[in-house]
């Protein structure tokens, strides 16, 4: 997989997905381009830190949703 496919895939989630959820998946862009790209083996701290994160994407977009108030 190059890394144009992996932006196309990004850039199909964010459509599909909206912008408030797609944008949250960014910082998982460079992460997969470099392993699927090059071939790279993030350390473990990398790692580490993308579960962090993930976790906490995946606990705000769980939560309730607010309805925006009207203008």
């Amino acid at each position: 997989m190059s890394g144009r496919s992996v932006s196309d895939i990004y850039s199909k989630g964010v459509a599909l997905l909206g912008p408030t959820v797609g944008a949250s998946f960014a910082a998982l862009v460079p992460v997969l381009e470099a392993s699927l790209l090059l071939g790279e083996a993030p350390p473990a701290a990398s790692l580490a830190g993308l579960v962090v994160v993930t976790l906490g994407m995946a606990t705000i977009l769980a939560g309730p949703r607010r309805e925006p108030r009207p203008s």
